[in-house]
């Protein structure tokens, strides 16, 4: 129920109407079937953030605004802490930040500094770029248009390599924790994946799988960042709108000064 708080006093009335032993909400069963299907630990290596990380501006989606100087990072954040569902794809020039933006969101998401809503357990998944293209990956065994299932499994399999302990949760138990906002995702590189499996990426495909995901009440939240070469805001953002997407943009001249001084 979209909007409802006090979680802990509603559970009690129902138990105590029904009699009941135990009660829980159903996204707290898929969080669990999450952690026991993949400890969250496993992903443990992306979850660092750093004290000198600087908020940088960003310049929101569909801005024709040439003289536009960005918004503040809190939008993001904002997004974030919504129980909006959607897609956000963070866009830049190569070397601007975006790994960085995406690790520092990520970090505090699990240090409680973003607060999500909802009080579910949720877990977060990071999928990079650089796991989905090691040698023998399974998203060269997908025929089709690849889905962000496949990202997923492709990553597990890549960390297989140095963690054979892990193995990937099985995609209805997946996606049913996206709608419920029982995990985020993150997918760093997206360009970087799309430039090595150009052949199986359709754009309208993968796209549309997430767009259906939004629907009916879903609290799904995921991230994506790619360079601006390869994503065409304008276009996608117009035709799927559960897409948004915020460009970063290079420090002005008091934020390269804190950086720099830092």
């Amino acid at each position: 129920e979209a909007g409802q708080k006090n979680f802990d006093d509603r559970i009690e009335n129902i138990k105590k109407a029904f009699k009941a032993k135990s009660v829980m909400y159903l996204e707290n069963i898929v969080a669990h079937q999450i952690r026991t299907a993949n400890d969250e630990a496993t992903w443990e290596g992306y979850s660092n953030h750093s004290s000198y990380f600087l908020e940088p501006q960003l310049r929101r989606n569909l801005s024709f605004n040439k003289a536009d100087k960005g918004s503040d990072f809190k939008w993001l954040v904002g997004w974030l802490e919504s129980s909006s569902a959607g897609v956000t794809v963070i866009e830049g020039q190569g070397g601007i930040g975006k790994t960085w933006t995406m690790k520092e969101l990520l970090g505090r998401i699990k240090s409680g500094n973003i607060r999500l809503a909802n009080d579910i357990e949720r877990s977060t998944i990071f999928i990079a770029s650089t796991d989905v293209n090691r040698p023998g990956s399974t998203l060269n065994d997908v025929s089709g248009s690849f889905t962000l299932y496949d990202l997923y499994v492709a990553a597990v399999t890549g960390r297989q390599a140095q963690d054979k302990s892990i193995s990937p949760i099985e995609e209805e138990i997946f996606y049913n924790a996206l709608k419920m906002g029982s995990i985020v995702v993150f997918v760093d590189g997206l360009d970087e994946v799309i430039a090595r499996h150009r052949g199986t990426f359709d754009p309208d495909n993968f796209f549309g799988d997430l767009q259906l995901r939004m629907q009916g009440g879903s609290n799904a939240k995921v991230i994506l960042s790619c360079r601006k070469l390869f994503f065409d805001q304008y276009e996608y953002a117009l035709k799927f709108p559960s897409v948004q997407t915020y460009e970063i943009l290079a420090f002005d001249e008091a934020l390269r000064d804190t950086y720099f001084e830092d």
